[in-house]
Order: C-alpha cells, then structure tokens, then sequence
C-alpha cells in the first residue's frame, strides 16, 4: 500500500518495490539475462546501477 503523505508512492524502508515495464521492455531484459530470466536481468541491472551510485560517490566525496 502507498503512502499518499509521502507521494509518488514510494515504498516504505524495507517494503519491496513494484516495477511495471512495458512488454517491450520486458522482451529486453530477457534478452539481456544469460538465462533468460526478466527477473534476473532486472536484478542484474539494478545491481550494477548501485555500483555506479558508489563510485560516483566516492569521486564526488
């Protein structure tokens, strides 16, 4: 359930996030998994974008 206070219904701290994609997207991201997982490839991604977070932080900081 959303917070309406806190808006654009992000989740709370801890709470899983929802992501809808477009099919087209979806077809991407299977094609970008080794075994054809969306799911992995979505994990994959958002793995290697909090990796890009850090570094950019440390060169920032």
């Amino acid at each position: 359930m959303t917070d309406v206070k806190r808006g654009r219904g992000r989740p709370k701290l801890g709470e899983p996030a929802t992501v809808r994609l477009p099919s087209d997207d979806w077809h991407w991201l299977r094609e970008q998994s080794p075994n054809g997982s969306a799911s992995d490839a979505m994990r994959l991604l958002i793995k290697e974008a909090r990796q890009r977070t850090e570094v950019n932080a440390t060169v920032e900081g």
